[in-house]
């Protein structure tokens, strides 16, 4: 039923790539979320927020953010996970100014709760994550498959469907993110369907693949190899973590180039992606 990853499948998925802590040894760590921390130098400071998917506007987590915001009187204000958002920035900004922070948290969590103080505020704001089609050539580049590939964003979907309220059935979430995907793959006789997707979730995961599925949502997606878990892991595991530790190195490289113009920048990204990405960043303080 499953795939399982060899220990050399694993070494390559959770390889340390840039001074980015890789996950083998995240698994091995123990660390607060949400994570925050602070770096200095000279005239420059970054605020880094390790936040906690939310999309509970009653979570004390955005009474933090906002707080540390206020504090840190950033010139830029980056997040995790839009990358339409410089493509957009104008359309974003007119959308957030009008949605209560309620509604927005609901909606789109802590990144979208932080574009509304940056924009309410007048800040710059920016998402560093590279362009789907360039993610998804580099896992075609490692040598996963097209279906794996496919069920891993598109599980990963699913598994923020289980975090938002309110929300219609799961085939009808999923179908923008399924346009968005064949958008930028267009495999040539592929099946896109969410069929096809059911049907490579059942392989991969027999009794727990049904999309709608709380109970194994986020065990499916998970790219850290937890000792208990480890063996249980499929594919998909791997592939999550070569999607998470391109990005990451993406995001530091964009970072870099970022302290070149600004002086007092704020993140908020997932608590685990600070944690692994700190190392990483802290040279760029030194």
């Amino acid at each position: 039923m499953f795939e399982r990853q060899s220990s050399e499948e694993l070494n390559r998925s959770t390889e340390n790539s840039g001074g980015i802590m890789s996950f083998q040894e995240y698994a091995e760590r123990e660390h607060d979320v949400p994570y925050v921390f602070e770096l200095n130098k000279g005239d420059k400071t970054l605020t880094y927020y390790g936040a906690d998917h939310s999309h509970n506007p009653e979570n004390p987590m955005f009474a933090d953010i906002e707080q540390r915001f206020q504090k840190s009187k950033p010139q830029l204000v980056i997040v995790e996970g839009i990358s339409q958002l410089e493509k957009q920035k104008e359309k974003f900004k007119v959308a957030l100014k009008e949605s209560s922070r309620e509604d927005i948290i609901k909606r789109m969590g802590e990144p979208g709760f932080a574009l509304k103080l940056a924009i309410d505020a007048g800040i710059d704001v920016k998402s560093p994550e590279p362009e789907l089609n360039e993610e998804i050539g580099h896992l075609i580049e490692q040598g996963y498959g097209k279906e794996e590939i496919f069920a891993f964003y598109m599980y990963r979907s699913a598994n923020q469907y289980q975090r938002t309220p309110n929300t219609p059935s799961i085939e009808e979430y999923l179908q923008p993110d399924m346009e968005e995907f064949k958008t930028s793959t267009n495999w040539e006789n592929f099946d896109y369907s969410i069929a096809n997707l059911q049907g490579i979730g059942n392989r991969l995961w027999g009794d727990r693949g049904a999309l709608d599925s709380e109970e194994f949502s986020e065990e499916r997606i998970d790219p850290v190899p937890w000792g208990g878990k480890k063996d249980m892991q499929t594919v998909v595991n791997q592939i999550a973590a070569q999607s998470s530790l391109f990005r990451d190195e993406y995001m530091v490289k964009q970072l870099q180039e970022i302290l070149k113009q600004k002086d007092k920048v704020f993140i908020v990204f997932g608590a685990s992606h600070a944690y692994m990405q700190e190392p990483a960043i802290k040279v760029l303080f030194i």
